[in-house]
């Protein structure tokens, strides 16, 4: 399998998981990483989803050249999918972000 086939696939491995771990909020209606891209949790990775989106409307829906993809996907794109789907998986959480409680300084009327 050529890095294109394997970009491919990695791709329908995101659009898996987005259906599945966002049915609530996505539908098989419309391509589910275009959905992705719309959702603000995703706001900072929303220029590499529309770019694998784009990459991958070409791969698929251009003539193939001696049964052979005209352009090979490259290692470092295989690299940005794969963040892409963990990142996706595993979404930053305002949790990990946000000031915990037990470090918040504060004082009563009577301090």
């Amino acid at each position: 399998m050529n890095n294109s086939e394997k970009f491919i696939e990695k791709y329908k491995e995101l659009e898996n998981i987005a259906v599945s771990k966002y049915s609530k909020v996505i539908d098989n209606k419309h391509g589910a990483v275009a959905q992705l891209e719309e959702m603000t949790l995703f706001n900072s990775i929303k220029t590499d989803l529309k770019y694998i989106r784009e990459l991958r409307n070409f791969f698929q829906h251009n003539k193939k050249i001696a049964d052979d993809y005209p352009v090979q996907a490259t290692d470092n794109l295989l690299l940005l999918i794969d963040s892409i789907i963990d990142k996706v998986k595993n979404p930053e959480m305002v949790y990990n972000k946000c000031i915990k409680f037990s470090n918040i300084c504060y004082a009563s009327k009577d301090d």
